[in-house]
Protein backbone atom coordinates (compact mmCIF):
# COMPACT_ATOMS: atom_id res chain seq x y z
CA UNK A 1 0.00 0.00 0.00
CA UNK A 2 2.86 2.39 0.74
CA UNK A 3 3.76 2.46 -2.94
CA UNK A 4 0.35 4.01 -3.72
CA UNK A 5 0.71 6.84 -1.19
CA UNK A 6 2.51 10.10 -1.78
CA UNK A 7 2.85 12.33 1.25
CA UNK A 8 2.82 16.11 0.80
CA UNK A 9 3.43 18.27 3.84
CA UNK A 10 2.68 21.92 3.29
CA UNK A 11 0.81 24.94 4.56
CA UNK A 12 -2.89 24.68 3.74
CA UNK A 13 -2.72 28.11 2.07
CA UNK A 14 -0.30 26.67 -0.49
CA UNK A 15 -2.32 23.52 -1.25
CA UNK A 16 -3.15 23.14 -4.92
CA UNK A 17 -6.61 21.56 -4.69
CA UNK A 18 -6.69 21.30 -8.48
CA UNK A 19 -4.12 18.51 -8.27
CA UNK A 20 -6.89 15.99 -7.66
CA UNK A 21 -6.00 14.67 -4.22
CA UNK A 22 -8.08 11.65 -3.19
CA UNK A 23 -7.59 12.56 0.48
CA UNK A 24 -6.50 15.66 2.34
CA UNK A 25 -6.20 15.21 6.08
CA UNK A 26 -5.42 17.63 8.88
CA UNK A 27 -4.38 15.35 11.75
CA UNK A 28 -3.69 16.04 15.42
CA UNK A 29 -6.78 18.19 15.97
CA UNK A 30 -5.31 21.02 13.96
CA UNK A 31 -8.52 23.04 14.16
CA UNK A 32 -8.35 22.98 17.94
CA UNK A 33 -5.01 24.81 17.87
CA UNK A 34 -5.47 28.07 15.98
CA UNK A 35 -2.37 30.17 15.57
CA UNK A 36 -1.96 33.03 18.06
CA UNK A 37 -3.98 35.91 16.75
CA UNK A 38 -5.49 33.59 14.13
CA UNK A 39 -9.10 33.29 13.11
CA UNK A 40 -11.44 30.32 13.52
CA UNK A 41 -14.07 30.13 10.76
CA UNK A 42 -16.80 27.51 10.55
CA UNK A 43 -20.37 27.01 9.45
CA UNK A 44 -23.39 25.21 10.84
CA UNK A 45 -26.98 24.94 9.65
CA UNK A 46 -29.41 27.39 11.15
CA UNK A 47 -32.16 25.08 12.45
CA UNK A 48 -35.37 25.02 10.45
CA UNK A 49 -37.88 24.42 13.22
CA UNK A 50 -40.84 24.16 10.84
CA UNK A 51 -39.12 21.20 9.19
CA UNK A 52 -38.12 19.69 12.54
CA UNK A 53 -41.56 19.99 14.13
CA UNK A 54 -43.09 18.55 10.96
CA UNK A 55 -40.79 15.53 11.07
CA UNK A 56 -43.06 12.66 10.10
CA UNK A 57 -40.51 9.96 9.31
CA UNK A 58 -41.47 10.07 5.62
CA UNK A 59 -39.18 10.63 2.67
CA UNK A 60 -39.38 14.13 1.16
CA UNK A 61 -37.97 15.31 -2.15
CA UNK A 62 -35.13 17.77 -1.81
CA UNK A 63 -34.15 18.13 -5.45
CA UNK A 64 -36.49 17.96 -8.42
CA UNK A 65 -36.42 14.75 -10.38
CA UNK A 66 -33.84 15.52 -13.05
CA UNK A 67 -33.55 14.98 -16.71
CA UNK A 68 -30.66 12.68 -17.58
CA UNK A 69 -27.20 13.97 -16.73
CA UNK A 70 -24.76 14.56 -19.63
CA UNK A 71 -23.34 11.05 -19.15
CA UNK A 72 -26.86 9.52 -19.27
CA UNK A 73 -27.21 8.80 -15.54
CA UNK A 74 -30.04 10.21 -13.46
CA UNK A 75 -29.73 11.62 -9.96
CA UNK A 76 -31.95 13.15 -7.33
CA UNK A 77 -31.91 13.44 -3.55
CA UNK A 78 -34.52 13.15 -0.83
CA UNK A 79 -34.32 13.41 2.93
CA UNK A 80 -36.05 11.87 5.91
CA UNK A 81 -36.07 12.97 9.52
CA UNK A 82 -36.78 9.84 11.48
CA UNK A 83 -36.77 11.38 14.92
CA UNK A 84 -36.07 14.66 16.68
CA UNK A 85 -34.51 14.54 20.14
CA UNK A 86 -35.49 17.99 21.37
CA UNK A 87 -33.70 17.73 24.71
CA UNK A 88 -30.40 16.92 22.97
CA UNK A 89 -31.02 19.33 20.06
CA UNK A 90 -30.40 16.44 17.66
CA UNK A 91 -32.24 15.26 14.59
CA UNK A 92 -31.84 11.69 13.35
CA UNK A 93 -31.75 12.19 9.61
CA UNK A 94 -31.14 10.41 6.34
CA UNK A 95 -30.06 11.75 2.99
CA UNK A 96 -31.28 9.39 0.29
CA UNK A 97 -29.61 9.47 -3.11
CA UNK A 98 -31.12 7.92 -6.22
CA UNK A 99 -28.59 7.24 -8.95
CA UNK A 100 -30.01 5.48 -12.01
CA UNK A 101 -32.90 4.35 -9.84
CA UNK A 102 -30.65 2.71 -7.26
CA UNK A 103 -31.20 3.97 -3.69
CA UNK A 104 -28.29 4.91 -1.40
CA UNK A 105 -28.93 6.03 2.19
CA UNK A 106 -26.63 8.11 4.37
CA UNK A 107 -27.94 8.07 7.95
CA UNK A 108 -26.56 10.48 10.54
CA UNK A 109 -27.39 12.47 13.62
CA UNK A 110 -27.15 16.24 13.41
CA UNK A 111 -26.86 18.54 16.43
CA UNK A 112 -28.15 22.06 15.86
CA UNK A 113 -27.05 25.30 17.46
CA UNK A 114 -28.72 28.65 17.93
CA UNK A 115 -26.87 31.93 17.42
CA UNK A 116 -26.78 32.86 21.12
CA UNK A 117 -25.59 29.37 22.02
CA UNK A 118 -22.68 29.56 19.56
CA UNK A 119 -21.66 32.96 20.89
CA UNK A 120 -21.76 31.63 24.46
CA UNK A 121 -19.79 28.44 23.66
CA UNK A 122 -17.13 30.40 21.79
CA UNK A 123 -16.80 32.90 24.66
CA UNK A 124 -16.36 30.02 27.12
CA UNK A 125 -13.64 28.61 24.86
CA UNK A 126 -11.80 31.94 24.83
CA UNK A 127 -13.01 33.32 21.50
CA UNK A 128 -14.76 36.51 20.47
CA UNK A 129 -17.17 36.40 17.53
CA UNK A 130 -15.77 38.76 14.93
CA UNK A 131 -18.47 38.25 12.31
CA UNK A 132 -21.49 36.04 11.77
CA UNK A 133 -23.36 35.61 8.50
CA UNK A 134 -26.65 33.94 7.60
CA UNK A 135 -25.47 32.46 4.28
CA UNK A 136 -22.35 32.02 2.15
CA UNK A 137 -23.06 35.29 0.33
CA UNK A 138 -22.40 37.08 3.66
CA UNK A 139 -26.06 37.89 4.17
CA UNK A 140 -27.28 38.90 7.62
CA UNK A 141 -28.35 36.47 10.32
CA UNK A 142 -32.12 36.81 10.14
CA UNK A 143 -35.12 34.64 10.91
CA UNK A 144 -35.06 31.72 8.46
CA UNK A 145 -31.53 32.21 7.09
CA UNK A 146 -30.12 28.82 6.05
CA UNK A 147 -26.71 28.93 7.73
CA UNK A 148 -24.65 30.43 10.50
CA UNK A 149 -21.13 31.21 9.26
CA UNK A 150 -18.92 32.29 12.14
CA UNK A 151 -15.55 34.03 12.17
CA UNK A 152 -14.06 34.18 15.66
CA UNK A 153 -10.72 35.33 17.05
CA UNK A 154 -9.06 34.60 20.38
CA UNK A 155 -10.39 36.92 23.07
CA UNK A 156 -7.88 39.51 24.25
Amino acid sequence: MQARVTLHEQDLHDLDAGSGYALVTAPFRVFQHPAPGGRLVFDVFNPNFAMLTGADGKEHEETPRPEPLPDGRTFYRTYRIGRVRWLDQVSEAELIYYVNGKRYVQAFEMRWYLRAELEHLLARAGFRVERMYGDFARGPVVEGCPDLIVAATPAE
